[in-house]
């Protein structure tokens, strides 16, 4: 730094060559609290179809925020139930799929009925069996909000072209149609470069400590 000599002027340089040990001091006890360095991807720029409804109405726009800008579905019978669903692919910002170490996905919807085995399901992907597979189901009983979150660190549903699908579902009794309404759609990539270097940094922490 430098300041001159009536002490009214000063300026601050960052020195390059004290930015690692800066960081293996400051970064780990933050580490501690939040361990993993994950990305939250675009919801906008994701693709989305949908794969079960009467109708339809919204924009990807209304997924980012739990704000009450909802997208909107009515269901159609399907074998005497009434569903609803939407499906979303990403394309994860990786080299190779198993740089992706794990991926975490929230949603929050509310239907207009909650009634008998009603539920509400995400299905993944799974390109390696051409199939997909339950990752969280929960059953109906308010027509509140809710919020279904899952985690997967399985390969199995991540494709060779680097890209992650699931199926929103609303799965109701049989009954009169109903509506559903999609608030959030959430998803947090935890890439395995974050994670490696987590470890440098603890590391180098550990050797300035024991020089220290």
């Amino acid at each position: 730094g430098w300041v001159t000599f009536d002490k009214t002027r000063f300026w601050f340089k960052r020195c390059s060559a004290k930015m690692v040990e800066a960081a293996s001091k400051f970064i780990p006890p933050i580490l501690e609290k939040h361990p993993y360095l994950g990305r939250f991807l675009d919801v906008t720029t994701a693709e989305y179809s949908v794969a079960a409804a009467a109708n339809a109405f919204g924009g990807a726009s209304q997924f980012v925020d739990d704000d009450g800008n909802e997208y909107y579905l009515r269901t159609i019978d399907s074998g005497g139930r009434q569903l609803a669903a939407i499906n979303g692919r990403f394309d994860l910002p990786v080299a190779e799929p198993d740089d992706a170490l794990d991926l975490r996905v929230t949603v929050k919807l509310r239907t207009s009925r909650a009634d008998g085995d009603s539920v509400l399901r995400i299905s993944l992907r799974n390109p390696v069996d051409s199939r997909y597979d339950t990752a969280v189901e929960l059953p109906l009983a308010s027509t509140d909000e809710q919020t279904l979150a899952f985690r997967t660190s399985s390969l199995r549903h991540v494709s060779s072209a680097n890209t992650f699908q699931f199926n929103v579902i609303a799965d109701l009794a049989p009954g009169a149609q109903a509506d559903v309404w999609i608030d959030l759609i959430e998803v947090l990539l935890v890439p395995r470069a974050a994670i490696v270097l987590v470890s440098q940094l603890r590391g180098e922490a550990s050797s300035a400590a024991e020089t220290n």
